[in-house]
């Protein structure tokens, strides 16, 4: 009986437990997600550059106003007192008394200039106030339907004891321009950001000489 059973027991194959293979760990996101992360970038990355443009011209517009504003009053004290009243044309006040103060942050070639005398009565009769006067006809803003157009700013530089007004536009390149149009302005062939300054002021007592602002 014992030899049956040990007999029996060599020829069986012993039983093993048959252990399920465990599925391969993945490392983040599962399997089904992958390539999400670079559909979701390219979905956002237009919009968050273009708000970092935005923010970084937003800056360069506000150091530009900055120095334009300092260029303006700079200019009008200069004819306020007498010292650019002998400039033939509106470049050579520009270049002689207005952008030296700020060659290394305003590239003068795209700054424009239009000053000239406010007359004492309004359009429509009475003396009327100064802003009034002042920005009526040259003196409106020269934009038209999007587009820069200054060629009826000139330079009169006025008499001593003249009531006066100066006008100021700088144009800048804008990236942001051009790729939101109603964010700019057409001058020429491009897109740009417009700038403006303007300063009212009264002519001294001075009497006129023969220099530009000491040239």
């Amino acid at each position: 009986m014992l030899d049956k059973i040990v007999n029996k027991c060599l020829t069986c194959r012993p039983r093993t437990k048959i252990n399920s293979v465990p599925a391969p760990k993945t490392i983040g996101q599962p399997l089904g997600r992958r390539g999400a992360t670079a559909l979701e970038f390219a979905i956002l990355a237009f919009p968050f550059f273009l708000l970092l443009l935005f923010l970084f011209e937003l800056g360069l517009d506000f150091y530009v106003q900055l120095a334009l504003d300092y260029a303006v009053q700079e200019g009008a004290r200069k004819l306020q007192t007498g010292a650019g009243n002998a400039a033939a044309s509106s470049d050579i006040f520009k270049n002689d008394c207005l952008c030296p103060p700020v060659a290394a942050f305003l590239n003068c070639s795209q700054l424009t200039l239009n000053v000239y005398p406010v007359p004492n009565s309004s359009p429509t009769g009475g003396t009327g106030d100064f802003y009034t006067n002042a920005l009526t006809g040259a003196g409106s803003l020269p934009i038209n339907n999007g587009t820069v157009s200054t060629g009826a700013w000139n330079l009169t530089t006025g008499t001593a004891n003249q009531l006066m007004f100066m006008q100021a536009i700088y144009t800048s390149v804008s990236v942001v321009g051009i790729l939101l149009p109603q964010m700019s302005a057409i001058s020429g062939s491009g897109r740009v950001h417009v700038t403006t300054s303007s300063i009212g002021f009264i002519n001294e007592p001075f009497t006129a000489g023969s220099k530009v602002c000491g040239v």
